[in-house]
C-alpha cells in the first residue's frame, strides 16, 4: 500500500522554534508517511531531520540569520520579489509530485502555499500553521496583513498551536471554527533529557557551579523582552554579584542589549552565548529559567526548560506561556507586560526580583522543580500522537479542542 505523501513547506531548518517544530513534525510523520520538506530560505540545515528528501528553494527570507550587513540588506530587498519565484517552484513541485497535503508554516510560506493552490489540482489539501498571534504580530492595515486576510479563507485548515490562538485566528481572519484545528506544540522529552547530559565547556563549568545562573532563550527581539532581565539584574545584584544571567539566542536587538549591559556595568554577570547547537546542556545546569516574552503563540523554550526539571518564571501572554505555567500553578508568574513598554517600569523589576528571591527557599525551589517536570509531560509526543494524526486527517472537519 502506497504511503500518503505529505509536504511540509517551511522557512528554514537553521535554528529557532519553526525549524525545531519542522524537525519534530517530520520525524513523527515519517513513521507512516512519505514526507518531503521544502525549505524556502538559503540558510544551511543546522540539525539532522528524518524525511524522504529536502528540496531547497534557496530564496532569501530570514534576514535575521545573516552574518554580514551586505547579506542582511540583500535579503531585506529581495525576499518579497522572490515570492513570484517561490510560487512558480511550488506549483511545479505539486504538479509533478501530487502530494495529498501541503502543510506550510509562517506568513510567507503560507501565502505562497495558498497562491500556488490556485494553479494546481484541488485534490491537494492546504494546511496553514499560524505561529504568532496575527493581531500582535502584524500592523493593522499593512500590505501583508491585507494579503493574509484575503488568502487564508481559501485554505482547507489552519493549525492553531495553542488553545488561545483559536480565538485569535478566528477573529483576525474571520474564519469559521470548523477550519481551525488546535494542536499544542509537542516535544520529544527523552531526546531533550539526553541532550542535556552533554558536558559544559571547561571555561564555563566554574561559573555554573559557583553562582546561581538564571537563563533565558529566544530570538533577541522586542517580542521576547530580554531587556527586562537586564534591568532586573541591575537591581537584584547590587554589588554582591550573587546571580548571573545567560542569554541564549541572537537577533536584531543584540547591539541594543549589549550596550544596555555595558552601560549598567553588568558585563561580569550578564553573558550572551548567541545561537548554540544544544541549549539544553546550559539550561539543565542553571538555577532557573526566565521567560520574559511580551507576546507569544506558544513558548517552546519554556516547555523545554520545564522538561529538564528546573523552576520557570514567566510572563503571561494572551496565548501560550500563561497556559503552559497554568497561570502560576506550574511556574512562577510575572503577569502580563504592557506590550507598549519600551523600558520596563520599576514595579516590573520588583516583581521579577520577588519571584527570583522566592526560589531562595529550598522547599519552594524543590516544589517548583517538581511542578515543572510534571507539567512538561502534557506536551510529550507520546501523549499527543492521536491529535497530531488528526491534523492531517480530513475524514471529518470538526474543530479539535
Amino acid at each position: 500500500m502506497n504511503k500518503k505523501r505529505i509536504t511540509i513547506f517551511t522557512t528554514d531548518l537553521y535554528q529557532g522554534g519553526v525549524a525545531e517544530s519542522t524537525r519534530k513534525l517530520s520525524n513523527f510523520l515519517m513513521e507512516n508517511h512519505d514526507v518531503d520538506l521544502i525549505v524556502y530560505d538559503s540558510t544551511p540545515v543546522n540539525h539532522k531531520v528524518n524525511c524522504s528528501r529536502i528540496i531547497h528553494f534557496n530564496l532569501p527570507l530570514s534576514a535575521n540569520f545573516c552574518n554580514s550587513k551586505f547579506h542582511y540588506i540583500y535579503k531585506k530587498i529581495f525576499r518579497y520579489p522572490a515570492l513570484l519565484i517561490a510560487i512558480i517552484k511550488l506549483v511545479a513541485y505539486v504538479k509533478k509530485n501530487k502530494p495529498e497535503i501541503v502543510y506550510s508554516m509562517t506568513y510567507i510560506p503560507n501565502i505562497v502555499n495558498v497562491l500556488s493552490s490556485f494553479f494546481t489540482s484541488n485534490k491537494t489539501k492546504i494546511i496553514l500553521s499560524e505561529r504568532q498571534d496575527p493581531s500582535k504580530d502584524l500592523k493593522d492595515g499593512s500590505l501583508i496583513s491585507m494579503i493574509v486576510k484575503w488568502l487564508y479563507p481559501y485554505c482547507d485548515r489552519v493549525h492553531a498551536n495553542s488553545f488561545e490562538m483559536i480565538t485569535a485566528i478566528k477573529n483576525f481572519y474571520d474564519l469559521p471554527l470548523e477550519k481551525i484545528y488546535h494542536l499544542d506544540n509537542f516535544f520529544c522529552l527523552d531526546e531533550i533529557k539526553i541532550l542535556s547530559e552533554e558536558k559544559l565547556e571547561t571555561e564555563l563549568e566554574d561559573m555554573f557551579k559557583r553562582n546561581k545562573v538564571l537563563i533565558t532563550s529566544g530570538r533577541l527581539s522586542r517580542q521576547k523582552g530580554q531587556w527586562h532581565l537586564i534591568d532586573f539584574m541591575n537591581r537584584i545584584n547590587s554589588n554582591k554579584e550573587l546571580y548571573h544571567l545567560v542569554i541564549l539566542g541572537d537577533g536584531e536587538m543584540r547591539d541594543f542589549l549589549e550596550v544596555r549591559v555595558s552601560d549598567n556595568g553588568l558585563s561580569n554577570t550578564v553573558h550572551f552565548f548567541g545561537n548554540v547547537s544544544n541549549p539544553h546542556k546550559y539550561i539543565s545546569k542553571s538555577h532557573a529559567f526566565i521567560f520574559p516574552s511580551i507576546w507569544e503563540s506558544f513558548g517552546n523554550s519554556l516547555v523545554e526548560a520545564m522538561a529538564l526539571g528546573i523552576p520557570v518564571i514567566s510572563t503571561e501572554c494572551e496565548s501560550g506561556p500563561g497556559y503552559i505555567i497554568g497561570n502560576g500553578k506550574f511556574g512562577l508568574s510575572l503577569g502580563r507586560v504592557n506590550e507598549n513598554h519600551k523600558i520596563i517600569s520599576s514595579m516590573d523589576v520588583d516583581t521579577i526580583c520577588e519571584k527570583v528571591k522566592l526560589l531562595d527557599d529550598i522547599d519552594i525551589y524543590m516544589d517548583y522543580k517538581s511542578r515543572s517536570l510534571n507539567r512538561s509531560l502534557d506536551f510529550d509526543v507520546i501523549h499527543l500522537d492521536e491529535k497530531i494524526c488528526g491534523l492531517f486527517s480530513f475524514c471529518n472537519n470538526s474543530t479539535k479542542e
